[in-house]
């Protein structure tokens, strides 16, 4: 328990660095953009978004899985998963371009063309960061992992500053931006995982291959709706508002979905670790230990940035933004609830229920759907808040279920704080006092 808890304070300090550089990330977009520049930009990183989420049938989440159960070598994962990034960006591309000539005007209203097709060139870094770097979780290298993470938000803003203050570009700069960081972090990711594994070929094992697929294709709808659950609402809020309200609303949306970065953090270790333990109790009791410390965790935190949103927003982004204010309290409240959903479904993908998980997501994405085209037209950017925050309550309660099913009726340990779990911080608090 000792390795899985500093992997997770590991991992947590990571993503408190990439925290902060998104931070920044998000200041230097919203100050010298505008609400309505942020806006656009939001509005156009939605087509590579979805892209990457349609061409993307689980390889990255099947490559921690079999190499995690050492079912396939490193080596042999990682040759065949470049060779997947390669395959599935010239598809990607094809399609975004497609896209974009079709659908233009009805989905991107008041986007330019060129933007869009800017966005293109993200696609190829992004692939790469999906399908490989997973790699390092299977091989429970949770520092690398977490290094090329960090590095990729640091080149990013660092990049940023250089375009905004040197070059004085707009959303334009911002795009390419996002593609040259992603390119670099991906040149130095390439030789420091083939290090790791000996090496790579690119000769193609069909066996995995298959395997991957198959594996990966369990959870394919899943993950696509679970972001279309996240951003479709921008798209309707763009038909029905403006641009500038998408600034307003992403900037809310954007800045509450960073306290996330703790539930990811912590799922992103626990799911190897599920994944490769074979005793069903123990599993049981570490996804209910962990849920309980997130839930903790992250309602503390958005107690505290409900308090003093106001003033972090108007401070962090000038007085431009005090639309954004009242949406961000309120998604806070969405973000408790996705941060608990986001553990069990950690849980449910390493114990191999990828059913679970889409029969959830899919509720939830009709669920938000149908409010979002309810309630925007009528209520505006409150009503796209809440029907965000009603649809994560209800994935919350349906993972609970699923999780109470999977576990033979063990829910209860979810909400119930044991001995065992008071002797477990008492522990690692002295752990880490030393």
């Amino acid at each position: 328990m000792s390795t899985f808890v500093k992997n997770s304070f590991w991992t947590i300090f990571s993503q408190g660095v990439i925290f902060i550089f998104g931070m920044g990330i998000s200041v230097l977009i919203s100050r010298f953009l505008s609400p309505e520049g942020r806006g656009l930009y939001t509005l156009a990183l939605f087509l590579p978004g979805f892209l990457l989420y349609f061409f993307s049938p689980g390889i990255g989440v099947a490559a921690t899985y079999y190499i995690s159960n050492g079912k396939y070598s490193p080596k042999t994962v990682l040759g065949n998963s470049m060779v997947c990034v390669v395959l599935h960006s010239v598809i990607a591309i094809v399609a975004g371009i497609v896209l974009i000539n079709f659908t233009r005007d009805r989905l991107f209203e008041g986007v330019s063309i060129r933007h869009l097709y800017l966005t293109l060139l993200i696609l190829p870094s992004q692939f790469f960061m999906t399908f490989v770097f997973p790699i390092f979780l299977g091989m429970n290298k949770i520092r690398e992992y977490n290094i090329f993470q960090v590095i990729h938000y640091a080149l990013l803003f660092g990049m940023l500053i250089l375009f905004f203050v040197g070059f004085h570009t707009g959303v334009a700069g911002a795009i390419a931006v996002e593609a040259m960081a992603g390119f670099l972090t991906c040149v130095v990711a390439i030789f420091i995982i083939s290090k790791e594994t000996k090496g790579f070929s690119f000769k193609i094992d069909k066996t995995y291959i298959k395997a991957a697929y198959n594996y990966g294709m369990k959870m394919y709808v899943g993950n696509l709706f679970s972001f279309l659950n996240r951003r479709l609402n921008l798209l309707i809020i763009n038909n029905y508002l403006s641009a500038t309200a998408v600034g307003f609303f992403g900037l809310s949306q954007g800045l509450s979905e960073k306290v996330w970065v703790v539930a990811d953090a912590i799922g992103s270790v626990l799911f190897p670790r599920i994944a490769s333990e074979s005793n069903k109790d123990k599993k049981d009791l570490y996804t209910a230990l962990v849920f309980k410390v997130t839930i903790l965790v992250i309602g503390i935190v958005s107690i505290f940035l409900c308090v003093l949103g106001k003033a972090l927003i108007v401070f962090l982004y000038s007085p431009v933004f005090m639309e954004s204010v009242a949406p961000f309290r309120y998604l806070l409240i969405g973000v408790v609830a996705g941060s608990g959903w986001r553990i069990l479904e950690n849980d449910l993908r390493a114990r191999g229920k990828p059913g679970f998980i889409l029969c959830i997501i899919v509720i939830s994405l009709i669920v938000s759907v149908l409010l979002n085209f309810i309630l925007i037209p009528r209520w505006g950017m409150t009503g796209a808040v809440s029907a965000s925050v009603f649809s994560s309550m209800i994935g919350l309660v349906a993972s609970v279920l699923a999780f109470n099913f999977v576990s033979g009726g063990k829910g209860h340990l979810l909400f119930w704080v044991s001995r065992s779990d008071l002797i477990f911080f008492k522990n690692t608090i002295r752990t880490f006092l030393r």
